[in-house]
């Protein structure tokens, strides 16, 4: 009883104790001040700087492409495009090599490298480097 008096009285006198720490008013006419207005502006820019930098840092840290175990599954290692919404992806799934043609009505597999034939960039360079000089030799 006695504090459901005591929570009575407190709202009763809030908008009393809060209408103390008011500002005095603004000039006659006068709606909104351009100070309340820069406060707002930097306010707002402040949110959106923000939530920019936040979507560039997610999307260069790669969020959401690493599994719950910590193994990356599917990470897109190349993309071409051939069209307006046409593109040809080359997509790395748990170490197969998928390459995948994506249209605005369908998504195709072209080809498949499996894990085991897949090659790095290293192996690559030293495959087509060979493969080179041995075409030099025979010319």
């Amino acid at each position: 009883m006695k504090s459901r008096l005591v929570i009575t009285v407190a709202l009763a006198l809030l908008p009393a104790l809060c209408g103390a720490a008011e500002k005095p008013g603004l000039a006659s006419g006068e709606i909104i001040d351009a100070a309340y207005l820069m406060k707002l502006g930097a306010g707002l820019a402040a949110v959106i700087a923000l939530f920019i930098t936040m979507a560039w840092i997610m999307r260069n840290m790669g969020v959401g492409t690493v599994s719950k175990d910590g193994v990356e599954r599917l990470k897109v290692k190349a993309t071409l495009s051939v069209g307006n919404r046409e593109r040809i992806l080359l997509v790395d799934a748990c170490g197969d090599q998928v390459l995948i043609g994506v249209t605005q009505e369908r998504i195709d597999t072209l080809h498949v490298i499996p894990a085991e034939k897949a090659q790095t960039r290293a192996e690559f360079s030293a495959e087509l480097e060979k493969r080179l000089q041995e075409d030099g030799g025979k010319e």
